[in-house]
């Protein structure tokens, strides 16, 4: 697994070939999240945190080029939920100019090709409230603004929270 936060800063430097950084949260490290279906009790804490990212990438080509950075730093895709040196979610993606850093819910996708492991938005990303708390504290996007995004009425509805 190696350092976790030189794996991020590498990772991050990376990424930069394909964009610019933006904003960035506080790195936290929270316990892994349980699953039904894979041990994870015996994983080390995870190094979390969001960012900001302006590309002029579509969401399939910058998923791609995530894949690859994570797969220079020796993420394992044999198994789900195992633990591993970097791991990136695209949570939200917005159409806006690539200098653009402002969060406009009116331009974020919803993108779920049938041939593509990739959702947009992230499809846990309502359930994990500290990716939530970030989001909001730290790059200053309302959580009014992340409820009018597509998903997240449908998630309010599986869980029973229909208004």
């Amino acid at each position: 697994m190696g350092n976790r936060e030189q794996n991020a800063h590498g990772s991050l430097s990376h990424l930069q070939q394909w964009g610019r950084l933006g904003r960035q949260s506080a790195w936290i490290y929270t316990k892994p999240l349980r699953s039904p279906q894979f041990q994870t009790d015996d994983h080390s804490e995870y190094l979390n945190f969001v960012f900001e990212f302006a590309s002029e990438l579509e969401p399939e080509d910058l998923y791609e080029r995530i894949c690859l950075i994570e797969d220079q730093f020796g993420h394992d895709r044999v198994q789900r939920w195992r633990p591993r040196a970097v791991d990136f979610d695209l949570l939200f993606y917005c159409k806006n100019d690539a200098t653009d850093f402002t969060f406009r819910a009116q331009n974020s996708l919803l993108y779920c090709p049938n041939a593509s492991n990739l959702r947009i938005p992230h499809p846990e990303v309502w359930q994990r409230k500290f990716l939530l708390n970030m989001i909001q504290a730290d790059l200053n996007i309302s959580l009014s603004e992340l409820g009018s995004l597509p998903g997240a009425l449908e998630m309010e509805i599986k869980n029973g929270n229909e208004t």
